[in-house]
């Protein structure tokens, strides 16, 4: 059975205490039964970012793959369905999907993310380009950013009470307001959720998850992966 590598299974359980270890404990058999249905090999080392877990796959007659599971939260639900509306247009392809266990079987990238490229124009542009293919209609059933924003602005500031008021004070005179402002508000693509494959820059993650939601307006892109 394919190992689960220990940061991942001990951050896992921290966050989710013992749903996560239930999950974790299950993943090398879900895993299995996902290389079988799939009819995938394993090839290369797993790799893991925050909620998610991927495995490099060969399939005889698919491009080289890879598995990604994520953890099983309400955030996690419309993946599928936003790799799905994009068909490969500045995404990876979706090959196969397992709605029940947020399971996908996708078009592998390269190693390199975006976050490699040093020259800021060049990266801004990517990330001009990128946006552009992306910015395609929602299917009917998928919630709007928008719907989500709204309490934002609550939840972060009470976790910044929590946690002794760590966050600048221009922050509560630019990013927060626009919290609250849905209608303004848009997701910010992470440069390491951008891989690199020929000719393309596709984006591997959700832009509209909390790990990925950064502005590139105001640093290169330099920071670290996922």
């Amino acid at each position: 059975m394919i190992a689960i590598p220990e940061p991942f299974a001990r951050e896992t359980i921290h966050r989710e205490g013992e749903p996560g270890r239930t999950w974790i404990a299950a993943l090398p058999e879900l895993i299995d039964d996902l290389l079988q249905r799939w009819s995938c090999s394993p090839e290369g080392a797993v790799r893991h970012g925050n909620v998610g877990i991927i495995v490099p796959v060969r399939h005889s007659d698919l491009p080289p793959a890879a598995i990604k599971i994520s953890f099983p939260h309400p955030g996690n639900v419309f993946e599928p369905d936003a790799f799905a509306t994009w068909n490969g247009r500045g995404a990876v392809h979706l090959l196969e999907r397992d709605d029940d266990h947020f399971a996908m079987l996708l078009e592998r990238t390269g190693r390199g993310t975006l976050a490699d490229v040093t020259d800021f124009d060049t990266a801004v542009s990517a990330l001009g380009e990128l946006s552009h293919r992306l910015a395609v209609p929602a299917p009917m059933g998928l919630p709007r950013l928008s719907d989500l924003v709204s309490g934002w602005d609550d939840e972060i500031t009470a976790e910044d009470a929590q946690l002794g008021h760590p966050l600048p004070a221009m922050f509560w005179t630019l990013p927060l307001p626009l919290c609250a402002s849905s209608d303004r508000a848009n997701p910010r693509l992470w440069s390491t959720e951008i891989c690199t494959m020929p000719m393309s820059w596709p984006v591997i993650g959700n832009p509209g998850s909390r790990s990925t939601r950064r502005d590139m307006s105001a640093t290169p892109p330099t920071t670290r992966s996922p």
